[in-house]
């Protein structure tokens, strides 16, 4: 009986000790629903094409408490809203944006968005406002940040497209400028360093490591025609495509290509053009006659096509050379009085001075005016000025005159007038505009 009542004592205590807990289990934060609410920022201003001082920082929390490793989409409005970021949430629950305003000057929005597996969660709306100054250029929107613009081009329908340093591809504005988004059917991730656009809307585009593109339909469709033995590694020098409709390309290291089909056949000149040196602003004069200059500023010619080349007797002080809608050459010379520039209407036979820039020219083009753009080169950052015509005053804008520019040929243009009042330049990381 005792035995009995000993087992069971100890069934009833195991019964007892052994039950089940009523109290639920404390819940994992992240479990709970997550929120997202804007942390600091807000109600900034900033002129249109740069980025607000501070990031805007928001929290992601979870009953209170921060959720790390957690997705939060940024999206902008205006051309902002092409390029949506995702940061994730760092261990304080925290996540950064660094916000560009863009377009037209007036409020802006915002949002973040918080991706859980896929689904949209909880979102905040941030407000910032973008203005102008009549005193300041205004920024192009949506180029690629801390990118320097390379060359800017404008097709007959209006359309800019524009290529910038490092994998950006080529970026395409039609709206003059104000906004700009990526070339889609180029591929993204190019280094396009020049761009050449013909009267019939067809591009032709450099590459860095990817060789030479062109598109026959204004950029919808691309194919490569990178010459044979172009190596592609190397960076190229200029291109430029001639009243006659050659295409003449020059690459570091690589000489000097060109082709009259538009990259079905290629010539290599080797004849009077020495290896080791570097070639860039070519050019064609009226009756054909094709020039290149050496980046030891020697200077070459070619009678017969570009197949073969000689070297001209040297310019004392030679800095540069152009060549206008007509078909004139032009010359700079730089002594202590400033840079001469010299025009030839006869194929380069004679020279006659066209004016003096008291400054030292190391790059110009000639616009459909007869007037003279340059910059000159000081280590790393380049002067612009403008030279209008002879009865028109020097100068186009004092306060913007400072460009950063990197390795910039003059065939390449860094100008454009886009429109009957808006002109577009190099201005640091950015495509400014100016309404004249």
């Amino acid at each position: 009986m005792r035995k009995i009542f000993m087992l069971l004592f100890a069934a009833t205590f195991c019964f007892a000790g052994c039950k089940k807990s009523t109290t639920p289990p404390a819940t994992p934060p992240n479990s709970l629903p997550l929120k997202i609410a804007l942390y600091s920022g807000e109600y900034q201003t900033a002129r249109v094409g740069e980025y607000l001082r501070d990031s805007m920082v928001v929290k992601v929390t979870s009953n209170g408490q921060p959720v790390s490793n957690i997705n939060v989409e940024f999206k902008a409005s205006g051309c902002n809203a092409e390029f949506p970021v995702v940061v994730s949430t760092k261990t304080d629950g925290k996540a950064k944006y660094h916000w560009q305003m863009v377009g037209e000057a007036g409020e802006q929005k915002l949002m973040a968005v918080i991706l859980d597996n896929g689904k949209r969660v909880d979102s905040v709306a941030i407000t910032g406002t973008a203005y102008t100054n009549s005193s300041y250029p205004i920024l192009g929107s949506c180029t690629p940040p801390n990118s320097l613009p390379m060359d800017i081009r404008q097709l007959s329908t209006g359309r800019l497209i524009a290529c910038f340093s490092g994998k950006n591809a080529i970026r395409y504005s039609d709206d003059f400028g104000i906004t700009w988004q990526p070339l889609t059917t180029f591929y993204k991730d190019f280094f396009v360093t020049a761009l050449v656009t013909t009267p019939n809307d067809e591009i032709f585009a450099a590459t860095q490591n990817s060789g030479l593109w062109y598109s026959k339909d204004a950029g919808s469709n691309w194919i490569d025609i990178t010459p044979p033995n172009y190596q592609k590694s190397a960076f190229p020098l200029d291109i430029a495509y001639t009243k006659s409709g050659k295409l003449i390309l020059t690459g570091e290291f690589s000489g000097v290509f060109i082709t009259s089909d538009k990259g079905k056949t290629w010539i290599h000149p080797q004849t009077g053009l020495p290896q080791q040196e570097d070639y860039n602003i070519p050019i064609e004069l009226a009756n054909g006659d094709l020039y290149l200059m050496g980046l030891s500023l020697n200077l070459y010619k070619s009678t017969n096509g570009g197949n073969s080349w000689i070297k001209l007797p040297g310019d004392k002080y030679l800095q540069t050379i152009q060549v206008d809608k007509n078909g004139w050459m032009y010359k700079c010379l730089y002594d202590n009085q400033g840079s001469h520039i010299l025009i030839s209407k006869d194929n380069g036979v004679t020279f006659t001075n066209y004016t003096l820039i008291p400054k030292l020219v190391s790059r110009m083009n000639i616009d459909d005016n007869g007037d003279i753009y340059y910059y000159n080169i000081l280590r790393e950052t380049s002067q612009f000025f403008i030279k209008y015509n002879l009865d028109r005053p020097f100068g186009y804008n004092p306060t913007v005159s400072t460009l950063t520019l990197l390795n910039l040929p003059s065939q390449r243009n860094w100008y454009i007038q886009a429109a009957p009042y808006n002109f577009l330049y190099f201005s640091g990381f950015n495509i400014s505009r100016n309404s004249n």
